[in-house]
């Protein structure tokens, strides 16, 4: 089954469409984006690691990730490859919580720009620009390495 999402709000204001549960494997679900999304809100509920993944398919190698939260709720990252070399770290000590959601968006453009902040905030703690941009479609999402979590994400159709 495939979702869409759709540009949005910033939460609370920001109905969500579905919440999705993710369990101890380190696995990307995907949902199709609709065209000329170029922005993402969403809120996590997990101790640590959670992951996304910008990319031009489903299961591509190529492809944007974003940790948040890695590393024991300590750090976050961002590749441009599953479990690569780091482009960017950033210390995020206690960005997650297991007791409620945090929400962040993500924003990212033709030119291979991207940014990740935390929702009332809109300077982001994460930026970086590829060289070769990618054609972003899909959103894949995932916790993993000991940690569980729920994702929600706005406007899903």
């Amino acid at each position: 089954m495939i979702f869409y999402a759709f540009l949005s709000s910033a939460p609370p204001k920001c109905p969500f469409s579905m919440e999705y549960d993710t369990d101890t494997s380190y696995y990307y679900r995907y949902l199709r984006l609709s065209i000329g999304i170029s922005h993402i809100e969403f809120g996590a509920k997990a101790n640590s690691d959670v992951h996304l993944a910008l990319s031009p398919s489903e299961n591509s190698s190529e492809l944007y990730e974003i940790v948040i939260g890695g590393w024991n709720n300590t750090q976050s990252v961002i590749r441009r490859c599953e479990q690569c070399s780091h482009l960017v770290t950033e210390a995020t000590d206690l960005y997650l919580s297991a007791n409620e959601f945090r929400w962040f968006w993500i924003t990212f453009d033709s030119n291979g720009a991207i940014a990740v902040g935390r929702k009332d905030e809109s300077t982001s703690f994460m930026k970086w620009a590829d060289p070769d941009p990618l054609e972003v479609q899909y959103l894949g999402y995932s916790t993993g390495f000991g940690s569980s979590g729920q994702f929600r994400f706005c406007c899903l159709g």
